[in-house]
C-alpha cells in the first residue's frame, strides 16, 4: 500500500507541473508509471527510517506518513528534470520531511496513531535457512 498517491500529488501539485515533470513521450499528460515510480522511491526512503521502530509498510497510513511522503515524491520528480530547478519550497519540504523521519528514528518525536514494533524494534521478516546437519564436525575430523 503506498502512502501517497496521483490523486494526493494533484491536489498539491498543479497540473501543467505535474505534466512537465512526469511526461517522457511528448503526449502532454501525466505518466502514472513515473508518479508510481516518485512515491515507491519515497515510501521505501520512509520505510528505510521507519524500519528501526515500526513494522512497515505502516497501515493504515496516517496523515503525517501522507504528507512526507508527498514531500519527498515532489522532490523526486524534479530530480528527474535536471532543466527545471526544484523550488525552495519543495527542497525545504524534503529537507524537514527527512529531518523528521531522522527524529523518529531516533525516537525523538512519534508517528501518531501508530504502534512501535516491539522493544526491539525487531519485526517478523527475516530470514530462515533450514539444511541438512553439518557433515564436518569436530568429532568427524578428530583423527585425521
Amino acid at each position: 500500500m503506498a502512502y501517497s498517491d496521483l490523486a494526493a500529488l494533484q491536489e498539491r501539485v498543479p497540473a501543467q507541473t505535474l505534466i512537465d515533470l512526469t511526461d517522457d513521450a511528448g503526449a502532454d499528460q501525466v505518466d502514472q508509471g513515473v508518479i508510481d515510480r516518485a512515491v515507491a522511491d519515497a515510501d521505501t526512503e520512509i520505510d528505510s527510517y521507519l524500519a528501526g521502530r515500526y513494522r512497515v509498510p505502516v497501515a493504515p497510513v496516517p496523515d503525517l506518513l501522507r504528507r512526507l511522503s508527498l514531500d519527498l515524491a515532489v522532490e523526486i520528480l524534479y530530480g528527474r528534470r535536471p532543466d527545471i530547478d526544484v523550488p525552495k519550497s519543495v527542497a525545504s519540504a524534503a529537507q524537514n520531511a527527512r529531518s523528521l523521519l531522522r527524529r523518529i528514528a531516533a525516537k525523538e518525536a512519534h508517528l501518531p496513531g501508530v504502534s512501535e514494533a516491539d522493544a526491539s524494534g525487531s519485526s517478523n521478516a527475516g530470514a530462515m535457512f533450514i539444511g541438512p546437519g553439518r557433515l564436518f564436525t569436530r568429532s568427524a575430523l578428530k583423527g585425521m
